[in-house]
């Protein structure tokens, strides 16, 4: 059973004495702006006298009830789905939980910190600042990031695990937010509790598609249970298991006779299975989850040939032409884009004859909405792990954080028939070598960092991976092949606008897969007008 504890939460700067009312999920900036303490960020030039926000600790707090039914439950945990970033959490004026990372998923039992009646919740965000000025200060070597992603002369935004556009970006402003950006809930079970299953595709042909499931389960003793899958309210599959006490995973093969498979935008249907996997002890349910799987055969076929290494995808065995665009987030606060803004963007780019969307590593790890909407109307995913344009640090608190990140979004996002691939970074290897940054560094200090990066992200970030999701093709930075090595790999070609090459140059710069390019520009006019004033045109 699930409670959330979105209600009733209010908020004040750090150690003054007015509450005002917050919404959560949320952020400190939309709270003040619904407050009427500062005006829309993006009219005008207000990002700029709204610096200070990211300079202060900001306080939140709510209260709620929990009944002696509640809390007889054999176990209580609370869970925090998206915290930015730097947090103490106190229940009943009792420290609970520290967390440094806006990306992942904070879970804590809290059953015996819990009371009849009232308890208090207090969260307490500390500032990016007064977190990560010390280790730009101490770090053996300066690491270097992109002047666009951090308008500054010091550089933080890579200490922190928050989305990377919030420090700036070239088409973005610097709004470093903070706050209770995701759900807030107390979830209760008894027995045996279903945290996951993992949808693994074995073998698909006209005839039948054989499937794996791996069900990771808590259970609070050793017992037998009667586990059964059902697609469409239709029985495929049942057994005993017999759990032991504590975690487990259990594997269970079935088959979907006769599949329809899945295809992209422009190839054929979004064929969409709903799978149901219940636990039964003596008839009666204990635990079920719901999963939704399109079926297909998906490979990134690299192959040397006579013009370099091919970089395409096959579905279903059928060479795929790609055509799409690289997605970023939809607003600087997470919380005011609603289900209909997603509709229309992911409505929108099937109009416009699109198989894909590139999920751009300076951003955020999607909500579910998007992924399945992107199931829904043939959108491939390109994901990006949340790096982009600069060097990061290889401590082992950092890196610690790091495998629980990626852990968490890719257990949540795996069994989407959308998701295509997954990348290490954006541009993060090019800058490095194509840039100029390794010029800046001693031979000693390049040599430790290029142990460090191939040690995040040729080793770390596979490896969990790996655990995880194995199912998918993965590459360690995009692009692949550099600014001009178009025959070698993906490319971001950017030679036309920041390079100001002629338009002309789009002609002779064919490379296997180009996985960003364009000409940044005004908006029209219209929207110009609407965070503008006429004085401004000029």
């Amino acid at each position: 059973m699930i409670t959330y504890l979105n209600n009733n939460w209010t908020f004040r700067q750090e150690k003054t004495t007015n509450y005002l009312k917050a919404e959560v999920p949320g952020c400190i900036h939309s709270d003040l702006i619904k407050n009427n303490l500062i005006d829309e960020p993006f009219y005008r030039s207000n990002e700029k006298t709204q610096q200070w926000i990211s300079e202060k600790d900001w306080e939140y707090k709510t209260n709620f009830n929990i009944d002696e039914n509640l809390l007889s439950q054999q176990n209580i945990y609370l869970y925090f789905e998206g915290l930015d970033t730097y947090s103490k959490i106190f229940l009943n004026d009792e420290l609970l939980l520290t967390t440094n990372n806006a990306f992942v998923l904070w879970k804590v039992n809290c059953k015996n910190k819990l009371l009849i009646g009232k308890n208090n919740l207090k969260i307490i965000f500390k500032s990016v600042f007064k977190e990560n000025l010390p280790k730009w200060h101490s770090t053996p070597f300066r690491l270097e990031a992109c002047e666009s992603n951090d308008q500054s002369d010091i550089r933080i935004n890579m200490y922190s695990r928050k989305p990377g556009f919030h420090f700036g970006w070239d088409w973005g402003p610097r709004l470093i937010t903070s706050g209770i950006w995701k759900d807030v809930y107390i979830s209760t079970w008894n027995h045996i509790n279903i945290n996951n299953i993992q949808l693994k595709q074995i073998n698909i042909n006209k005839n039948l598609a054989k499937l794996n499931s791996i069900i990771d389960i808590d259970s609070t003793n050793e017992c037998t249970y009667i586990f059964q899958i059902k697609v469409e309210n239709e029985l495929l599959y049942s057994t005993s298991q017999t759990l032991n006490k504590g975690n487990n995973k259990i594997s269970l093969d079935f088959g979907i006779e006769n599949p329809k498979l899945w295809w992209t935008n422009g190839l054929g249907k979004q064929n969409l299975y709903n799978l149901n996997f219940q636990i039964f002890f003596e008839n009666d349910l204990k635990a079920q989850k719901l999963e939704r799987i399109g079926l297909k055969t998906l490979k990134l076929i690299q192959k040397n040939d006579s013009f370099g290494k091919s970089f395409y995808f096959e579905l279903n065995g059928i060479p795929i032409f790609i055509k799409g665009s690289n997605y970023i987030p939809q607003d600087s606060f997470q919380t005011r884009v609603k289900k209909e803004n997603y509709e229309h963007i992911i409505k929108s780019a099937k109009k416009a004859n699109m198989n894909m969307l590139r999920v751009w590593g300076g951003g955020i790890y999607e909500n579910n909405i998007f992924y399945d909407l992107c199931d829904e109307n043939g959108l491939l995913v390109w994901q990006d792990m949340m790096f982009a344009c600069a060097m990061y640090p290889s401590n082992k608190e950092f890196l610690d954080s790091i495998k629980k990140e990626i852990s968490d979004n890719i257990i949540r996002i795996r069994n989407n028939t959308c998701i295509a691939i997954y990348c290490g970074n954006n541009e993060c290897e090019s800058a490095w070598n194509d840039w100029g940054w390794k010029d800046k560094y001693s031979k000693e200090d390049a040599k430790n960092y290029e142990k460090n990066y191939k040690n995040l992200f040729y080793q770390l970030i596979p490896e969990v991976l790996q655990k995880v999701d194995p199912t998918r093709n993965y590459i360690n930075s995009s692009p692949i092949a550099g600014f001009k090595k178009e025959h070698l790999g993906d490319t971001h070609y950017w030679g036309v606008w920041h390079g100001k090459e002629d338009f002309t140059e789009f002609k002779n710069n064919i490379s296997r897969f180009v996985s960003e390019f364009g000409f940044q520009s005004y908006p029209i006019f219209s929207s110009v007008k609407n965070f503008t004033l006429p004085k401004d045109w000029d």
